[in-house]
């Protein structure tokens, strides 16, 4: 069986004109090579395979692929008018899907029958602003959900504020034991670090921006409260996965004059202290998404997919580098499966 890694090619938040998905043999982690591409009509943001079925969250659309007919993705439907966002979640009932959607909040859509998925709902993140300092660069605001996790009948998002002026970044809870009316049940300020990060472990979240992680007890979920933190000097936090009792961290090196990425391993096994582990830098310049497989973190940035292995966490060990596809464009988003 083959392992393959997939991400999406981005320049936002300009518009590349056809940015392509990237498909990555990766089952030698030492040599990845390219399996396959293919050529879209808007970026591919985030992604998440279930069964058989790929799903993309593009700008603007859902769109549904079988995966079964690799080098070939088969489309299987589109559905359009969703925003497009950094997270996808297929919920373990395998009927419903979560998806970020900025400053729109998130959208749930029932994918039951894969050939026809249906809007069912949306539910906002409080952001009323009919115009905003940044609104006009090119046609995003400075305020949304960035990463989320679905946490039993909660769905826990973090929103990060590009405006370091507004401090309206923040840590929602979200009700969607009814996912045809989620509604807001909690929020708590997570300023000023401008989080970007988050993930659930246990009965705690991590939120993580600018050089900071939060520990948040989520135990009683109306009630969300800040109870540790963690500094992390010169690094920026974009995106977490937590697995058990460790927190894997992708982010950048704030001092580096290219913006190195850095992947970092955190104990949270005492979420009032957590602790650093290790951490390297990698020369694939800013790091998003991370997901991991075993003890191989895969992770899309900037300049590449990097390939970890993270069996030692103290030394974080770089196996391989695969580079942009082409000039002024970054891998976003990735999800890992098997043929």
């Amino acid at each position: 069986m083959k392992r393959f890694v997939i991400s999406g090619e981005t320049d936002f938040p300009r518009c590349f004109e056809k940015p392509k998905m990237i498909v990555i043999d990766a089952t030698d982690p030492t040599k990845p090579f390219l399996a396959a591409e293919m050529e879209r009509n808007s970026t591919a943001v985030s992604f998440a395979v279930f069964d058989s079925s790929l799903f993309c969250s593009a700008k603007g659309a859902l769109e549904i692929y079988e995966l079964s007919a690799l080098p070939m993705l088969k489309t299987v439907s589109v559905l359009e008018g969703t925003v497009g966002g950094c997270t996808l979640i297929v919920d373990r009932s395998g009927k419903h899907l979560f998806l970020s959607a900025w400053d729109k909040g998130f959208d749930v859509v029932d994918f039951s029958d894969p050939t026809k998925p249906l809007h069912i709902s949306s539910c906002g993140c409080e952001y009323h602003s009919d115009y905003d300092e940044w609104s006009d660069r090119s046609g995003v605001k400075p305020y949304g959900i960035a990463q989320m996790e679905k946490h039993g009948n909660f769905l826990i998002a973090v929103a990060m504020d590009y405006n370091i002026r507004k401090h309206r970044e923040a840590l929602y809870v979200y009700d969607v034991h009814k996912p045809e009316r989620p509604e807001i049940f909690a929020r708590i300020s997570t300023a000023p670090i401008r989080t970007h990060a988050m993930a659930v472990s246990g009965d705690y979240a991590y939120a993580g921006g600018y050089e900071k992680i939060l520990s948040i007890n989520i135990n009683h979920p109306e009630e969300p409260e800040i109870v540790g933190e963690i500094e992390l000097k010169g690094v920026c936090a974009n995106y977490f996965f937590s697995r058990e009792d460790r927190l894997y961290v992708s982010g950048r090196l704030l001092s580096s004059p290219d913006g190195d990425c850095f992947i970092g391993v955190i104990d949270v096994s005492n979420p009032v202290h957590p602790k650093l582990i290790g951490g390297t830098a990698l020369p694939t310049v800013a790091g998003y998404e991370i997901t991991l497989r075993e003890d191989i973190a895969y992770i899309a940035c900037a300049g590449g997919l990097g390939i970890v292995r993270v069996r030692n966490p103290e030394r974080p060990e770089l196996l391989s580098v695969f580079p942009i596809t082409r000039p002024g464009v970054e891998f976003w988003g990735i999800e890992v499966f098997h043929l």
